[in-house]
């Protein structure tokens, strides 16, 4: 079980990393459907092969996974609030009703707490690296 937890963590970190390198609309729906293939085939094979080169770089893996565990958050917390959001203006709008719920100013507070929670999950990511390399010299 430790390796899927490994390998879903890892899998959303390169996530992270290529949704900031492909800004476009279209290649971030596509990259996001991908993660989410990626994701039901993990939930199915347990293991991804391809992830255990993360396995030869051990500092690299800690800043995978801290990404990693970054994108589980804002698919649980976030995400899925913005589609709910998303389809309730929809079908207000579709009737000419004005909308207004929690969850907009939820969300908008979102993109604040995301960014201090990169914040944190770096630097302790950076502390977990180099007490890792203070107990190995």
């Amino acid at each position: 079980m430790k390796t899927f937890w490994n390998d879903l963590f890892n899998l959303g970190g390169i996530y992270f990393i290529l949704s900031f390198l492909f800004p476009n609309d279209f290649i971030q729906i596509i990259l996001f459907l991908t993660f989410i293939g990626s994701l039901i085939t993990l939930c199915i094979k347990k293991h991804f092969k391809f992830l255990s080169f993360f396995e030869k770089h051990p500092y690299i893996e800690t800043y995978i996974k801290c990404l990693g565990i970054l994108i589980c958050i804002d698919l649980i917390f976030f995400m899925i609030p913005e589609m709910i959001v998303g389809y309730q203006q929809a079908m207000a709008a579709y009737k000419g009703e004005e909308y207004y719920s929690i969850l907009v100013e939820y969300i908008s507070w979102g993109y604040i707490i995301k960014g201090i929670l990169l914040g944190i999950a770096l630097v302790v990511t950076t502390v977990l690296n180099i007490r890792r390399k203070i107990k190995f010299n």
